[in-house]
C-alpha cells in the first residue's frame, strides 16, 4: 500500500520486521520529541517568550512519559529495546528537517514554533498509520 501526504514526501523507509523494531522506532520518535521540545523551550526562553517556553517544557515532560511508556511496553513484550540511534535513520527526513530549519531562524515566533510541533506530531501519526496499513500481522 502506498501512502503519500503533504506531511511526508515519500513512503516511510521499510517497515518494522518485528515488535522489537516497532518499539525501537516508537522510542526513537519519542526521544527525538523530548530533545526537540526542550530545544524549542530553550529558544523561546532565550527570546523572552516565557509562556511558550513553559508550554514546550510541559510538552517535553509529556514526551518523557511516552519514552517511559514505550520502555515498559518493550519490557513486557521483548527482551531488548534498540537504542534510539539504531532506529533514527528510519524516521522520515521531514521530521529532522523542520526542526533544523528553525534552530537559528530569527523569524521563529511562538506561533511558528507551536506549528512545527503540531506538524511533527501529525507526521508521526502518518508514519504510524503507514506502518499499521502495511503490517502483515494485525
Amino acid at each position: 500500500m502506498i501512502v503519500r501526504t503533504q506531511l511526508l514526501g515519500a513512503d516511510p523507509r521499510g517497515k518494522p520486521a518485528s515488535l522489537e523494531d516497532l518499539l525501537g522506532l516508537a522510542n526513537a520518535i519519542e526521544v527525538e520529541a523530548v530533545a526537540r521540545y526542550k530545544q524549542l523551550a530553550q529558544l523561546m526562553e532565550h527570546r523572552g517568550e516565557r509562556d511558550t517556553a513553559t508550554a514546550f517544557y510541559d510538552m517535553c515532560e509529556i514526551e518523557k512519559r511516552h519514552v517511559d511508556m514505550v520502555a515498559r511496553r518493550a519490557e513486557s513484550f521483548v527482551a531488548r529495546l534498540p537504542a534510539p540511534a539504531d532506529c533514527t535513520w528510519r524516521l522520515p527526513p521531514e521530521i529532522a528537517a523542520s526542526w533544523s530549519e528553525v534552530e537559528h531562524s530569527q523569524l521563529l515566533t511562538p506561533y511558528r514554533a507551536l506549528a512545527i510541533a503540531v506538524t511533527n506530531e501529525e507526521r508521526a501519526f502518518v508514519l504510524y498509520s503507514y506502518i499499521a496499513a502495511a503490517a502483515d500481522d494485525p
